[in-house]
């Protein structure tokens, strides 16, 4: 719900607050997360473009000399990641609910990880991180993951056809990554799944691959979607300082992909 009590989304997350039980001050963590940003896209490129320069040195047979291949970007993510990928002890995160309809308290185990732990988001995070060094080193795959989201840029010569019937190509770097988290039992959300293209939009920000090849140019700009709920936000009498928090966040992302 929104400050005014509105619903916003028809969705139920179980949220420990773990400051007010001062679980997460006293967790000692050792390592910080760095993940990659809505510049993805333009870093590979410009990768591909430092690579085509020097004249490919090992990959002579697959590019010609000097030549800049067209770019693809791709996306994927993992369904209820955060309750599925486990942690060493379920049993020990358990969750009690009042419910109003019974007048009795209610107990449940939350089985993955809790949304409201500082160390849950950690050690979440390295199964991504391990899939995505596999992807790398065995499939040679250009790809990252902003916690579960993936991103991969390939050349699209490097696409694979399953069938000559429907002529249906896909992304090699996605396909290896797909398969990875089949073998893990940890399958990709199909409806989540965005064929890899010239122009996809990726972390709230489309990136055009389109001109990578032929000017070394990758455009980054917001979606209307993320523009239009910045003026319809600011054009209220009020906004409650929650809003004005997610609406400052915005504006940080626009000045990033705006110039």
């Amino acid at each position: 719900m929104d400050d005014d009590g509105e619903t916003l989304i028809d969705k139920i997350r179980d949220i420990d607050d773990a400051r007010i039980s001062s679980t997460n001050a006293a967790t000692r963590l050792h390592e910080s997360l760095v993940t990659p940003n809505c510049e993805f896209s333009a870093r590979v490129a410009d990768e591909f473009v430092r690579f085509a320069q020097d004249g490919w040195q090992d990959d002579q047979d697959l590019f010609p000399l000097s030549v800049m291949p067209e770019l693809q970007l791709g996306l994927d993510d993992i369904w209820a990641s955060y309750r599925r990928v486990p942690s060493r002890e379920n049993n020990f995160c358990a969750i009690i609910i009042f419910s109003v309809s019974l007048q009795d308290w209610r107990w449940f185990v939350a089985y993955g990880h809790n949304f409201g732990l500082t160390s849950a988001v950690l050690n979440f995070n390295r199964m991504h991180e391990a899939l995505c060094v596999l992807s790398r080193v065995f499939g040679a795959s250009c790809c990252d993951h902003f916690f579960d989201d993936y991103m991969d840029i390939i050349p699209a010569i490097y696409s694979i056809l399953f069938s000559d019937s429907n002529r249906q190509h896909v992304n090699s770097s996605q396909w290896c990554l797909d398969e990875l988290h089949t073998l893990i039992g940890m399958c990709l959300e199909p409806k989540k799944h965005k064929h890899s293209a010239s122009v996809n939009v990726a972390l709230g920000v489309e990136a055009d691959l389109s001109e990578a090849a032929s000017l070394e140019k990758v455009s980054l700009k917001p979606t209307s979607g993320r523009t239009d709920f910045i003026l319809d936000s600011l054009r209220k009498a009020e906004v409650p300082p929650r809003m004005a928090a997610t609406i400052l966040g915005k504006l940080y992302l626009l000045l990033a992909t705006g110039s």
